[in-house]
């Protein structure tokens, strides 16, 4: 079983792809993402990164807050 991922697609569905990509393939529990106000990037909760942000393209999210 992987945990939870956040994927981005076109509104019909189709182009799904995962935005988070951590540099050493450790895949972290992630969910509650919100977008951006200017739609640039994606804030979430991550259990690795704490409250996070990623790119809207993908990539390494980075840590907004992680002291849990």
């Amino acid at each position: 079983m992987q945990p939870a991922q956040i994927y981005v697609m076109r509104a019909d569905g189709s182009d799904p792809r995962r935005l988070t990509a951590p540099p050493n393939g450790v895949r972290f529990a992630e969910s509650d993402p919100a977008w951006s106000p200017d739609g640039s990037g994606v804030a979430h909760w991550s259990y690795g990164y704490g409250i996070a942000i990623v790119d809207s393209r993908g990539g390494v999210p980075n840590a907004l807050y992680s002291d849990f």
